[in-house]
């Protein structure tokens, strides 16, 4: 399993750059953000994603993964069409989408037709370019946020172009057993995103409202020695995006408990640094 620093908090570095911070947090490589006011964005990346790719390559780095931005859920549109471009002539095999959110008042199924529909649409466009769209768990109103519901809008498609890419935090909050979900996704399975939650109560409402927390990895509901088992014994072997996600800690912090983190997967995974 191949460790990679994810890019979302640092859209102004150069992607030597962002080499650096990789390098530097222990990771093998990078989920790269290709969102608008990033340095590599949509409007740029059929040039630039295959430059940087050359650069981190050069630093032995991988970039397995590109993140897109949360609203990219139509095929049809340019900016679909450039960055599976991109990613195809880069050699960067999966493509993270944005995500459909449930709207109240309207039927579940014919929404999850509609989605299906988009994603078809996806996978023939990853086909095109022998890349892979994949899609995330997140918790909250968003389909797929669980694995039982991300089987409502991958089931039957072609696993070869899309992909399941499952959020160990996320997955945690909505209760779903791990072992149980990746039975679900099977041959989906194509991307980990590593994240710990707990919640807190919010006091200051009566009855208190439950609210999450982002804590470091092994300070939240998820079990990462289980967890971690059960991947190996699936034959997981793709990438596992140390999310990050601190953004109640300052930049220093936040790079201290992302290295914290990924320092904690190797020993669980017996591998030593890159």
């Amino acid at each position: 399993m191949k460790l990679i620093y994810f890019t979302k908090y640092y859209p102004d570095l150069s992607p030597g750059q962002l080499g650096e911070k990789a390098r530097a947090s222990g990771a093998d490589g990078l989920d790269l953000a290709v969102r608008p006011g990033h340095a590599i964005n949509p409007d740029n990346v059929a040039q630039a994603l295959p430059a940087a790719v050359k650069i981190w390559q050069g630093d032995g780095l991988i970039c397995p993964l590109v993140t897109a931005d949360t609203a990219l859920i139509d095929p049809n549109t340019p900016d679909a069409r450039r960055l599976f471009a991109a990613c195809g002539d880069a050699g960067v095999g999966l493509i993270k989408l944005g995500y459909w959110t449930f709207q109240t008042g309207q039927d579940y199924w014919r929404q999850v037709d509609a989605i299906r529909a988009a994603l078809e649409g996806f996978g023939k466009l990853a086909g095109k370019h022998a890349v892979k769209a994949v899609y995330h768990t997140h918790s909250g109103g968003y389909f797929g946020c669980n694995c039982a519901g991300l089987m409502h809008l991958l089931r039957d498609q072609d696993p070869s172009s899309l992909g399941a890419y499952l959020d160990t935090g996320h997955l945690s909050l909505e209760g779903e057993p791990f072992r149980q979900g990746l039975a679900m996704v099977g041959e989906y399975l194509s991307a980990i995103a590593a994240k710990d939650y707990r919640r807190q109560p919010d006091a200051s409402v009566d009855p208190p409202v439950w609210k999450r927390e982002t804590v470091k990895l092994g300070e939240g509901f998820f079990d990462w020695r289980d967890g971690l088992a059960a991947l190996s014994e699936a034959g997981f072997a793709g990438p596992c995006s140390v999310h990050g996600e601190y953004e109640h800690l300052d930049p220093a912090g936040r790079e201290n408990w992302l290295m914290d983190d990924i320092a904690l997967l190797r020993r669980l995974l017996g591998q030593p640094g890159p």
